[in-house]
């Protein structure tokens, strides 16, 4: 039997969402999604860089910054490493190292305008 080994639960959930790159964005599925990380599909997981911005409408915020931990030929599994200001995400354009990078995972008060940890 599989012993599951995650520090936090994991739900599954198909949303669409946008890998930011230095020049665009990749649309990807967040196949399943946690409080600490998630499973990203996306074609040429190669490609994806170790530290990143998703962007998980195609308005802008909310933004999550994370990096990927492992790959295989679907997509990467990433870990969250921080926030991303509701005003650097907003233009869609914001990268890892952008000034609007905020450490934690979100969460109520942050000013991402989303109250779930996860997005």
């Amino acid at each position: 039997m599989f012993d599951e080994k995650r520090r936090s639960h994991r739900r599954d959930l198909q949303w669409h969402a946008y890998v930011v790159l230095e020049d665009g964005r990749r649309l990807c599925r967040v196949s399943d999604i946690s409080d600490l990380g998630a499973f990203l599909k996306v074609e040429g997981p190669a490609d994806i860089p170790e530290s990143f911005v998703l962007q998980l409408t195609v308005l802008g915020p909310p933004c999550r910054s994370g990096r990927v931990m492992w790959r295989d030929e679907q997509g990467v599994g990433v870990e969250w490493t921080g926030r991303v200001s509701k005003a650097a995400c907003a233009d869609g354009k914001c990268t890892f190292d952008c000034p609007g990078v905020l450490g934690g995972a979100g969460g109520p008060g942050d000013d991402t305008g989303d109250d779930h940890a996860w997005l």
